[in-house]
């Protein structure tokens, strides 16, 4: 298969887009942050797919093309020999390269598609000792190993199925597996533009149970001091630090989706830094237990559910002077939702396995 840059131009998407407004359709957004990068995509031969499944890759490269994605289609025997120096010619232009295989990623144990994976939990899967991972195929095997040599080097590599290159692109949690090197990762700001895509994020959260369902105004609230920590262009875990009646900053919509490489913590950390260098004080409210353990792990009191918590002789000894909670806190309605109230204490920093995890 010969190499081509296909470009299309397609309408910009408005910018400062309000949260509460449906004028465009999230997946123009993911199709502004692809615009002026280039995808690397690797295919085997037309042999190695169906006709259903080839045509799939080429009406998905299509429809990415006319929204001015770059794509840059080689061989697996091209990405093989001209890595290095299609790199070098690109450079930081490659946003991600994707690999197409047919069990659509790496599966674990169960059968399931791990959404990610870090360089580190590659290198345990091919040693035989991560313990959510069989043994990998002689082919999977090749092409870890060959993720493993140029993670360095663009940062993201996804695996996924011949029909999951639009869906990929146009999803918050991709369609296959995506591999990362976490030494590129970086914690910024959500930009106005990128609103949709954190209200996907949420809605997923509460259909899961894992976020509690919020008023419009409180939404856009979360919305303007959310962060998100990010794989290039790819969202793997946020959090918001909401303003509060001096010294409190409550910890909130704080999120991480992937499971055993720590990003709960690595955001959690960064609240913290935050939190100190304002001298303000964190506190969270959460019903769900893995982001209760991860908290109290991470040194955060708990003082138990907000129905609990009728005065200060509630406080453990330690806290018997700390500050009078916010407001919002002591009124809180418990007649429908009675979460947990964590405290910021003076924790050492734990060795987190992290899970995936949510505060509410």
């Amino acid at each position: 298969m010969c190499s081509s840059d296909l470009v299309a131009r397609s309408a910009t998407i408005r910018k400062n887009l309000p949260m509460g407004k449906k004028a465009v359709a999230v997946s123009d957004v993911y199709y502004e942050l692809y615009r002026g990068h280039t995808l690397l995509v690797s295919l085997a031969g037309k042999q190695a797919y169906s006709d259903e499944e080839y045509q799939a890759i080429m009406d998905d490269v299509a429809h990415l093309v006319r929204r001015k994605i770059n794509i840059l289609l080689v061989s697996n025997e091209q990405l093989e020999e001209m890595s290095c120096s299609l790199i070098d010619r690109f450079g930081s232009q490659i946003n991600e390269i994707i690999l197409i295989n047919h069990d659509g990623g790496v599966r674990d144990k169960r059968g399931w598609i791990a959404p990610l994976l870090t360089g580190s939990s590659i290198e345990k899967i091919l040693a035989g000792q991560h313990p959510d991972f069989r043994a990998v195929t002689k082919d999977l095997r090749g092409q870890l190993t060959q993720v493993l040599s140029l993670l360095p080097k663009v940062g993201k590599i996804s695996l996924i199925s011949p029909t999951g290159l639009k869906g990929e692109i146009v999803r918050w949690r991709g369609s296959g597996t995506m591999c990362i090197d976490s030494k590129q990762l970086n914690l910024s700001p959500l930009q106005d533009s990128e609103m949709p895509i954190f209200r996907e994020v949420y809605e997923a959260y509460v259909a899961e149970n894992k976020f509690r369902r919020r008023s419009e105004r409180e939404l856009q609230t979360v919305g303007r001091c959310h962060q998100i920590l990010r794989a290039k262009n790819s969202p793997v875990a946020g959090f918001s630090l909401v303003e509060h009646t001096a010294p409190w900053l409550e910890l909130s919509v704080w999120w991480a989706q992937y499971k055993g490489d720590g990003f709960g913590t690595r955001v959690l950390d960064a609240a913290k830094q935050q939190a100190a260098a304002r001298g303000r004080r964190l506190f969270a409210l959460s019903t769900e237990d893995d982001a209760i353990e991860i908290l109290t792990r991470c040194g955060f009191k708990n003082l138990g559910r907000i129905s609990t918590i009728a005065s200060r002789q509630s406080y453990p000894p330690d806290l018997q002077d700390l500050p009078d909670l916010p407001g919002s806190v002591r009124n809180y309605d418990t007649s429908t939702r009675d979460p947990y109230i964590l405290i910021e204490g003076s924790p050492a920093r734990p060795n987190d396995g992290g899970g995936e995890t949510a505060t509410r």
